[in-house]
């Protein structure tokens, strides 16, 4: 079946523009729900500055991962309202390097944001006297490498690029040329996510033994809640991505495998069933809106209870009104 004819039986099939659809608004909530949660985060003081930039970073990786594939799949539907030809829904990977590089970017900052924010919470719970006096350079030095080594993962994973020959059915697509060096980064993503979730393992039995050992210094104590706070927060997030990302390529190199052997309208579906991705972003900012929106509540309990707490007993003071009443009374008579 030619190329042309093959698109074209899959983007009119209802099952593809389906999946696309649920693509479209996962990464519109994504999008959407980044905007209340760094407006929160911002104004949340109970974690390190260093691990607030982190967090800030992972929060900004997902939000444009989100627009990535939301402006891809109104591109890929803009052309299937308004083809002339079948082959006009084909595409020359030169016309799609807006999407799937930045993707592909995007995808490998989540996953080192990840790593990055165990190994500061590492560093911070076995130097934790030196750490608070460390400043903000560690995390500076955090933040530079989450933007260079994001960068040279893209490169590494699309090294065999070519930009001539290939032709993709959707712009979010790996081309053909680059799968092998792509399916490598996966793998290679797949373990630094590995890493982490030791890390984060690691660390959170070294915490509960920290709060077990009975030392009750308030900056040390404050820092490991602050640490068990952090694990329990990104541990479901990395654990959620880990078996995804797992799920997605080890179902994606299968079926490579097979592509031969299946029908190629088949397997470009099957392909893109198992793109769960954006299905995490859409979890991963939901998570962390409730989790946010908790803290605002426990915040505005405490702030309650510290202004009632602040306020006159009003049975002592009607007790105290009595009494210079009676006081003043028995002055008159007296008078």
């Amino acid at each position: 079946m030619e190329l042309c004819e093959i698109d074209h039986e899959l983007v009119t099939n209802p099952i593809y523009q389906a999946l696309c659809t649920c693509f479209l608004f996962s990464s519109l909530f994504g999008m959407v729900a980044s905007v209340p949660i760094i407006r929160s985060m911002s104004k949340m003081s109970i974690f390190h500055p260093n691990l607030k930039m982190l967090i800030y970073f992972m929060i900004f990786y997902t939000a444009a991962y989100s627009a990535i594939i939301f402006c891809t799949m109104l591109h890929s539907f803009f052309y299937v309202l308004t083809y002339n030809s079948k082959c006009d829904l084909v595409f020359e990977v030169y016309k799609c390097i807006w999407s799937f590089i930045p993707n592909t970017w995007c995808l490998s900052g989540m996953c080192l944001t990840q790593g990055f924010i165990s190994f500061e919470r590492h560093i911070s719970a076995v130097y934790a006297d030196k750490y608070e006096y460390s400043g903000k350079r560690f995390g500076y030095a955090l933040a530079v490498l989450n933007i260079m080594l994001p960068t040279l993962l893209t490169i590494f994973g699309l090294r065999d690029l070519k930009f001539t020959g290939d032709m993709l059915t959707i712009c979010l697509a790996i081309p053909p040329s680059a799968s092998n060096t792509a399916n490598q980064l996966f793998i290679l993503l797949i373990i630094i996510e590995l890493l982490s979730l030791l890390i984060y393992s690691y660390d959170y039995r070294y915490n509960k033994c920290l709060l077990k050992t009975g030392d009750y210094t308030l900056a040390k104590r404050f820092q490991t809640f602050e640490n068990i706070s952090v694990i329990k927060l990104c541990l479901p997030l990395t654990l959620a991505h880990f078996f995804l990302t797992a799920t997605y390529l080890s179902t994606t190199v299968y079926l490579r495998t097979r592509m031969h052997s299946i029908d190629p309208v088949i397997y470009r579906l099957l392909c893109a069933a198992v793109y769960v991705v954006p299905y995490y972003v859409a979890f991963q900012n939901l998570f962390l809106l409730i989790i946010v929106f908790q803290q605002q509540k426990e915040r505005e309990k405490a702030d309650a209870q510290r202004v009632s707490s602040l306020q006159p007993d009003k049975s002592r003071s009607i007790y105290f009104t009595e009494l210079e009443n009676q006081w003043n009374s028995t002055i008159t008579r007296k008078k």
